[in-house]
């Protein structure tokens, strides 16, 4: 663009550049003239934006078509929060790298947790029975192990010398506690320990959780950086992150100290024959529970120990509410998928806030751990866990607003059926129905899978949905990961049926 001289009757320069012109307005236009053009101008201007709006739309639209909606269903403890992980684990191998520290604590906090159950059980063996515990039919006066009353002595010293560990998880809960109350959503306290024998020493009712709205993972995580060396800003990328988690290990107010201060005691605690032979009076088995970490005493209480993402599977803090997840899923040579995951509460007082996310899920994955055919539930004592299961899948198939919903079953924890089967423990004993049919695990997993199909199909509301069962252990990466991937060519293919392209 150049400028030259005009002549002396006008200031409006001489432009070549013809985009520039046409921008400038009309010479020597009238009002009116330049009144209508504005009008023009603002009408164009409204049309393009309201094309622009438009392709705005669409583009979310599409987006949004491609989202999963995928609602995790099954009582407390069936495993839904671990395949929520293994969902997070498959978008991001790298989905745990920057919480490893507190993972760290959680861990502890699970370590820790396990001792003090065991204190309680054996303190509730040798306490005078409670009415609860005639009630249930459990620990009787009667019914007492004399080799075991003459260990009580050593019951209470046990009590006395693991106090202080037994206090690192109150100074766990209390970190989490405070970032609980950060966000203003209070947690429950577990008591430092229940009296003997008490209903709360067993119930879940006193078990601490958090809610997932709380950010309580965040907050715990800036509370773990107190016992973590500083880093430059430079260094604040997962891959950045160094090997050791950054942790301070020299810090006194690190809970790991006492932790693995008491590594010896917690050891010969977990070995100690009495412990075993309470355990299996009690028919008790903590090594099938979630967050149970007393065989690897040795490698978790090592100077530097950093979580596995194995450890962060098995690791367990009980969260009450839903948790929305949404990732982006991506395999070789296919689109990427975007999920949107609802993970909801199990526990029978959370099951009223299921419905609401009921609307407009794309499948839903039921978990029912068969492992626990000889189990009851902690919120009620009366009820078998398998039957429970049971019925929620019942009802699942009764409700009219899902007889379109893709189902998946997750036959879980089938490890854990396994253990028990070799353990020797009798199905028909606690599932009479299963007659005299071989217990041999096979059979048992073939008897548990026709139980949920007979429910199904007898379902009085008529549904054309597909329903696929997985036998799983969802501690299993790279199992679970392949049946994450059936799941994804499940959805694919209902897609394109319901599009008429298949």
């Amino acid at each position: 663009m150049s400028f030259r001289s005009a002549s002396s009757t006008t200031k409006r320069p001489v432009i070549d550049d013809p985009l520039t012109l046409a921008l400038l307005p009309p010479r020597h236009e009238s009002p009116d003239a330049r009144s209508r053009r504005m009008r023009a101008e603002e009408e164009a201007k409204r049309v393009s934006d309201a094309i622009d709006e438009r392709l705005r739309e669409e583009k979310a639209a599409a987006k949004k078509k491609n989202v999963v909606r995928l609602l995790l269903l099954g009582q407390s403890e069936s495993g839904k929060s671990t395949t929520l992980k293994q969902f997070l684990l498959l978008a991001d191998n790298r989905a745990f790298a920057a919480e490893r520290n507190t993972w760290r604590l959680i861990v502890y906090f699970n370590l820790v947790r396990s001792i003090r159950v065991i204190v309680e059980l054996l303190e509730a063996e040798i306490a005078p029975a409670s009415e609860a515990d005639l009630d249930y039919g459990e620990l009787t006066p009667t019914s007492r192990d004399p080799d075991v009353m003459q260990h009580a002595q050593t019951v209470k010293e046990l009590r006395m010398r693991l106090s202080p560990l037994l206090h690192v998880e109150q100074q766990l809960i209390s970190l989490m506690s405070l970032s609980e109350e950060a966000d203003s959503a209070p947690a429950v306290r577990t008591p430092p320990m229940s009296p003997p024998n008490s209903p709360s020493s067993t119930s879940s009712e006193s078990e601490f959780f958090v809610r997932p709205n709380s950010n309580w993972k965040r907050n715990l995580s800036r509370r773990a950086l107190r016992f973590s060396k500083p880093r430059s800003p430079k260094s604040s990328s997962i891959s950045s992150q160094p090997a050791d988690g950054g942790i301070d290990w020299d810090d006194k107010d690190d809970p790991g100290r006492v932790v693995v201060a008491f590594a010896d005691d917690m050891k010969r605690l977990w070995e100690w024959k009495v412990l075993k032979r309470v355990l299996r009076r009690q028919r008790r088995r903590l090594e099938d529970e979630g967050g149970f970490f007393l065989d690897d005493v040795d490698r978790i209480t090592s100077r530097r120990y950093i979580p596995t993402d194995d450890d962060i599977l098995r690791a367990r803090i009980k969260t009450v509410g839903v948790t929305e997840h949404e990732f982006t899923l991506n395999r070789p040579n296919e689109r990427p998928v975007d999920w949107k995951i609802y993970d909801v509460g199990g526990a029978r007082s959370q099951r009223a806030v299921w419905a609401p996310y009921f609307d407009d899920v794309n499948v839903i994955i039921f978990l029912a751990p068969i492992s626990a055919f000889d189990e009851k539930l902690q919120e009620d004592r009366r009820v078998n866990r398998l039957e429970d299961s049971l019925t929620l899948w019942k009802e699942l198939f009764s409700n009219p607003v899902l007889k379109e919903v893709p189902v998946v079953l997750f036959l879980n924890k089938c490890d854990i059926l396994r253990a028990k089967i070799e353990a020797g423990i009798q199905v028909t004993k606690y599932v009479p129905s299963y007659g005299d049919r071989p217990n041999q695990f096979e059979a048992v997993m073939k008897y548990f899978k026709t139980k949920f199909d007979s429910v199904r199909k007898q379902s009085p509301v008529i549904s054309e949905r597909p329903v696929f069962t997985h036998f799983t252990s969802v501690i299993d990466t790279k199992t679970t990961a392949s049946i994450i991937g059936h799941v994804g060519d499940m959805l694919i293919r209902e897609n394109l049926k319901s599009s008429k392209l298949l």
